[in-house]
């Protein structure tokens, strides 16, 4: 597989953020171009956020079964051709393997499997984080809310992700702010 670092999420947030920037810049006031560039920021903004969690839950599945610490158990895990052909030619490790099979799609599922691997869900991590950097963030993030302040930043671009890919609604429109803060959320967490 595409063995990821916990760095590639960062190098996609900024990678975004410099696309967000260019795209601004050549139509800053164009309504549907600010729209369509709200679609782009939740969806990226949650595969970015989906592909940490990943990296993070197999770095913490290998390292525990180096320790041979124990490691949950899969549910429901169902076995392709691809990848036992990945597993047999040692390309997938079995943190990996774990992480492909953890449901990621909302901030309950991503806190769950956190949970799961670790012993501490999401925002258990968060609030044990003490030095947040808030330099860029200070004008939006109060510190003794920053916790409720990221779970709904980054709910709102999962529920915008949500309604873009599962149901495609006609003239559906994303308040920039929205897109923008839950961005700027993801750049907190990852």
């Amino acid at each position: 597989g595409n063995k990821g670092t916990v760095s590639n999420g960062l190098t996609g947030v900024n990678e975004l953020l410099s696309f967000v920037e260019i795209s601004i810049i050549a139509n800053p006031t164009d309504p549907f171009v600010l729209n369509e560039l709200s679609k782009y920021i939740c969806v990226r903004s949650v595969a970015i956020l989906q592909s940490a969690v990943r990296t993070t839950i197999a770095a913490i599945v290998d390292h525990k079964d180096r320790q041979n610490e124990t490691i949950p158990e899969l549910k429901d895990a169902k076995l392709t051709l691809a990848l036992a052909k990945q597993i047999r030619d040692q390309k997938l490790s079995l943190g990996e393997l774990v992480a492909h099979f953890m449901s990621l799609n909302s901030l309950e599922q991503i806190s769950d499997s956190l949970r799961a691997v670790s012993g501490d869900g999401l925002f258990s991590l968060l609030k044990s984080i003490k030095n947040i950097d808030l330099k860029t963030t200070s004008k939006w993030l109060d510190k003794s809310k920053i916790v409720p302040t990221i779970e709904s930043g980054l709910n709102t671009i999962f529920t915008h992700r949500n309604i873009i890919c599962h149901e495609d609604p006609l003239n559906y429109t994303i308040p920039f702010t929205d897109a923008s803060r839950g961005l700027l959320m993801l750049s907190v967490v990852v």
